[in-house]
């Protein structure tokens, strides 16, 4: 995957970086996760779980939890593969839900 330098800076140029603090789909088609962080708010502990898939139908393959006013950060080495989407499903008291995923590529025919 890395190997030199325009190999590296290609593979970064293609990694998406999205936020919520509510129920978000963020891809449509296979992906890998490699970092997620839960930040939860004052009110009290805070969950959230990420889905294959595109919608709260999906499996459940993270399980993010923070306590009041903490975080959970989260580093996937190597990243999570997900072949049908990639799904949030926040709970309460949930401030931000940040993920860092790639998309996957078609194979060559």
């Amino acid at each position: 995957m890395y190997g030199d330098l325009e190999s590296m800076k290609a593979y970064w140029k293609e990694m998406e970086v999205r936020e919520t603090s509510v129920d978000a789909k963020f891809s449509n088609g296979p992906c890998f996760l490699s970092a997620a962080h839960l930040v939860a708010g004052s009110g009290g502990a805070a969950t959230a779980i990420i889905r294959d898939g595109h919608d709260i139908s999906g499996e459940a393959k993270v399980y993010l939890a923070a306590l009041t006013s903490a975080t959970d950060p989260r580093f996937f080495n190597p990243p999570i593969y997900f072949k049908k989407g990639l799904y949030v499903d926040v709970a309460s008291n949930v401030t931000s839900v940040l993920v860092h995923f790639l998309p996957a590529r078609p194979r060559p025919e």
